[in-house]
């Protein structure tokens, strides 16, 4: 199926629960960021804050949050524009990193899914009006690698995180390599 989502209209509809902190600006990350495990060449390494929480309006709008709470906790959640174009999406996402342990879901359908093997994580959601979600631990600073697909495309532009205290659209590599700070 051929899906013709509005990159912008995902952004609209993502919040930084930290307003005060980042003043509410999102920026399309191209660049690096230095420090942490380096990413394999043509890799984007990204910077992310911990506890940086982001929210959306559920069914409006296609996107996948990638948050880091603190310590060990990592949070993917995904997001469809259903509402808008009365389509589900599909998603397909590999998380990986080193002793990486899957933790919990949250509101995934019968036929959802969350795989652990040695080192990684594969999560296949099919996503509408609701928040498909998956909670994951990874040793205290390592990187996390993300690799994502909706629809069977690449959705690199659909990652929304928040890195430096600002909330950031979509990154330049699939797969990124998220690195806490």
């Amino acid at each position: 199926m051929l899906r013709f989502c509005s990159h912008l209209g995902a952004i609209g509809l993502v919040g930084v629960a930290s307003v005060a902190l980042s003043g509410c600006i999102i920026a399309h990350d191209t660049g690096t960021t230095s420090g942490g495990t380096a990413p394999p060449p043509g890799e984007q390494s990204v910077q992310i804050d911990p506890g940086g929480a982001l929210t959306t309006d559920p069914g409006s709008g296609v996107a996948i949050l990638v948050e880091h709470e603190s310590g060990t906790r990592w949070n993917v959640q995904t997001t469809c524009d259903t509402v808008k174009s009365g389509a589900p999406c599909s998603f397909e996402i590999f998380t990986r990193s080193p002793g990486i342990t899957l933790a919990t879901t949250s509101q995934l359908e019968p036929n959802d899914f969350v795989d652990q093997g040695q080192d990684n994580l594969h999560a296949v959601l099919q996503t509408s009006t609701g928040i498909d979600a998956f909670s994951f631990d990874a040793a205290v600073g390592q990187s996390v690698e993300l690799e994502v697909y909706l629809d069977g495309e690449s959705a690199a532009r659909y990652v929304f995180w928040v890195g430096r205290g600002v909330t950031h659209a979509g990154i330049a590599t699939n797969p990124a390599l998220f690195v806490p700070k």
